[in-house]
């Protein structure tokens, strides 16, 4: 049909994986079989969709920015739960204990930049947050959820920090940090402290 894969999540038994790139008004999730890559079904989820999940409950989120929604779907059925209408949703990060899911508002200029929403009734938290830069888009969390990292893509050079706490979820902007030009994908990495604490790395 022409799509291109483009993110990934997995859960016990199977992938899923988003599929951009179609002509008309959506894309793709597809279900994948872990052990036999064989497909198992596909839904519809708006345009240019990223997608996360988390063992808590037996849902995907999938930010689709083309559309401006976050699609909440079933994984055992794909089937749509709720559609949340966020502007310019893009980026996808759950926290480790999965009560809270983050996304991005990618071309709003920094306006209402970052997202929350409550897995456990699917639902935003509060209103969009504002990010001090443009273009926000990927993001990464501490394993406790008590900091977030995005990075600024495009013609920014920066990764912006935020805090929040499992009593108020909502970004507070803590502090930005310069790094190299367009930097994209994003990940937060811990390790042992004698091998000199944890961090979060960026690739452009």
């Amino acid at each position: 049909m022409g799509g291109k894969p483009h993110d990934v999540v997995l859960d016990t038994r199977f992938a899923y994986v988003t599929i951009v790139g179609f002509a008309g008004p959506d894309d793709y999730v597809v279900k994948y079989d872990k052990r036999t890559f064989a497909e198992v079904d596909r839904a519809p989820v708006g345009k240019d969709p990223h997608v996360s999940l988390t063992l808590r409950n037996h849902y995907l989120y999938v930010p689709a920015q083309g559309s401006n929604e976050v699609r909440v779907l079933d994984r055992r059925t794909l089937d749509v739960a709720t559609v949340l209408g966020i502007p310019g949703a893009h980026g996808a990060g759950m926290t480790n204990q999965g009560k809270t899911f983050y996304t991005t508002n990618l071309p709003g200029g920094g306006t209402d930049g970052l997202w929350a929403i409550d897995t456990q009734t699917n639902t935003i938290i509060g209103a969009g947050v504002d990010t001090p830069a443009n273009v926000p888009h990927n993001i990464a969390l501490t394993p406790d959820g008590s900091k977030l990292y995005v990075t600024h893509s495009g013609m920014n050079d920066v990764v912006t920090i935020y805090t929040a706490s499992k009593h108020d979820p909502t970004p507070v902007y803590a502090a930005t940090v310069t790094v190299g030009s367009n930097p994209f994908g994003l990940a937060y990495v811990p390790w042992h402290a004698a091998a000199g604490g944890a961090g979060a790395f960026q690739a452009g």
